[in-house]
């Protein structure tokens, strides 16, 4: 942005004054705002809103200004407007205190050099004699100029270089932020490439009773008992992946020790249309549950049939006037305990009533 508009001053001469002068200073003034608003923020201390806005109000009135202006104070005006903004970003960055330091502080350095020249060009133009000609002829321009250009062109440089370390700071701090969270998830967690584990969590490792770091860099197909499986459920992750950008069900892995482990597995893709070359699933173990669900289901069997047992007690029974003895379901005649105790958990033991008691004896008298 620089660079253009120091090609806009240059042509100054061939060009309308409004671009050649007013446009080639804006470029100017915006490249050094920019570049002032990059080393603030490099060193923890972003520019504003308001500190925008108030930038973009005044180098855009400096800019329009300097069309109406005399040579002497059109360099005036744009030396002092141009080392407003290396004079913040080079004294933020001789005061901060990150690293790299070094690079910091020559940085800083450099930016206040590029304010004395500004300064010096503008001590000039005030002091030079009317009739001198303060553009391209004369030598203290050249060597102003000259100067002024090349530290601008090195202090980009170093923000760029500065601006790169701080991403890579950045990107550091986010992997370390993404390794935290991925070692203490309480679930499983991995992330394939073309069905090999080229990252997973401790809890996956553990689930499916692996040592640390040896499911790593391992194929998929260490998961699965045959061929066969981990064909059909490969087919099935990635179908549902690319069909619905997600898949979710239950799975039987097989750990390292060959026992059967039950998980909830959830996976997806940020390229979804192609999901085997880069997947990332998540693991729940469900064998627990699977069990609990399992002795739920017995116990749920066991009241069922004693339920039975005892509806077949209900509605109307057909039982003997005489004898007592009950009609079944295969039509034939059982006694009324055995009916009883084949269908309900009732038990008889045998014994006899008073009445029964009384009438027996009598009839025992009578046939003595």
């Amino acid at each position: 942005m620089q660079g253009a508009g120091i090609i806009l001053i240059c042509l100054r001469d061939v060009l309308p004054t409004l671009i050649g002068v007013s446009g080639g200073n804006l470029l100017l003034y915006l490249g050094a705002a920019y570049e002032c608003a990059t080393m603030l923020t490099l060193v923890g201390r972003p520019p504003t809103a308001r500190w925008r806005a108030a930038s973009a109000l005044l180098i855009l009135g400096a800019s329009l200004l300097l069309a109406l202006l005399t040579p002497a104070h059109r360099v005036l005006l744009a030396s002092l407007m141009l080392a407003l903004f290396p004079a913040q970003g080079g004294w933020a960055m001789v005061r901060a205190r990150r690293e790299p330091r070094v690079l910091r502080l020559l940085l800083g350095v450099s930016q206040l050099v590029v304010v004395g020249v500004l300064l010096a060009r503008a001590g000039w133009a005030l002091t030079a004699p009317p009739e001198t000609n303060l553009f391209a002829d004369h030598p203290i321009h050249l060597l102003l100029y000259g100067s002024l250009y090349l530290l601008m062109l090195t202090n980009g440089f170093g923000v760029l270089l500065l601006a790169q370390g701080a991403t890579e700071q950045q990107l550091q701090e986010v992997l370390g932020e993404e390794t935290a969270v991925l070692e203490t998830l309480p679930s499983g967690l991995c992330i394939l490439r073309d069905r090999v584990i080229v990252r997973c969590n401790p809890a996956m490792e553990a689930m499916l009773g692996w040592p640390p770091g040896q499911l790593t860099n391992r194929g998929t197909r260490c998961l699965y008992a045959t061929d066969a499986e981990f064909e059909h459920y490969g087919r099935l992750f990635y179908e549902g992946i690319r069909d619905r950008g997600v898949y979710r069900g239950e799975v039987p892995f097989t750990g390292k020790d060959g026992q059967t482990v039950m998980v909830w597995l959830q996976g997806t893709s940020i390229y979804p249309e192609r999901a085997q070359a880069y997947a990332v699933f998540s693991l729940t173990d469900i064998g627990e549950q699977k069990r609990q669900q399992a002795a739920l289901e017995e116990q749920k069997a066991v009241l069922q049939a004693s339920l039975d047992r005892v509806k077949r007690l209900e509605g109307i029974v057909s039982i003997c006037m005489y004898c007592k003895k009950i009609r079944n379901e295969r039509e034939s005649w059982d006694q009324l305990e055995q009916y009883i105790s084949q269908h309900t958990d009732a038990h008889f033991s045998h014994g006899i009533c008073p009445d029964c008691f009384e009438r027996a004896k009598r009839e025992s008298g009578a046939a003595i």
